[in-house]
């Protein structure tokens, strides 16, 4: 079905400003100390948490589409 999907471009938009607010506020990597291993810690929380999403999609997808 082409066009069943609708994508409010304005959540791209969001999505872009927020990914520079947050690279702005994480700064330049390689500050020593407790602030780098915090944004480390947050940036494997977030690929997990794609990871996880993306699984659950599938599950998703392949249970009800058949």
């Amino acid at each position: 079905m082409v066009g069943a999907f609708h994508v409010d471009n304005a959540a791209h938009i969001g999505g872009l400003a927020t990914g520079f607010g947050a690279a702005y506020i994480a700064g330049t990597p390689g500050r020593p100390g407790l602030t780098e291993k915090i944004w480390q810690v947050a940036g494997w929380l977030c690929i997990l948490m794609t990871v996880a999403s993306f699984l659950q999609m599938y599950l998703w997808f392949s249970r009800n589409t058949q």
